[in-house]
């Protein structure tokens, strides 16, 4: 038997980095990792603001100050710093 505690291969739905129109476009990605017992998850900008307290990450619509990288960290009770992956979100105006 393999037994998974902390969690490891934090994967997104979507490419790690995205390109989308301030006013316009709508973001909907999904943050996933393997642990045993389940992850927790939220979304932080780089400044660390959360953005998301859960796995889904959606913005809509997207702003031009979401322009700048995003981080997914999820994290259960063997793991309380939790796994990061970033997400770079560039935006254009219309």
């Amino acid at each position: 038997f393999i037994f998974i505690d902390a969690p490891y291969q934090i994967e997104f739905n979507k490419s790690d980095t995205l390109t989308a129109v301030a006013d316009v476009d709508r973001i909907i990605i999904a943050c996933a990792a393997t642990c045993r017992p389940s992850c927790s998850y939220k979304w932080v900008k780089t400044d660390g603001s959360v953005v998301e307290n859960s796995k889904i990450l959606d913005l809509n619509p997207v702003q031009k100050l979401d322009d700048v990288s995003f981080v997914c960290v999820a994290w259960n009770k063997h793991n309380k710093t939790g796994l990061k992956k970033y997400l770079k979100l560039t935006v254009n105006c219309k």
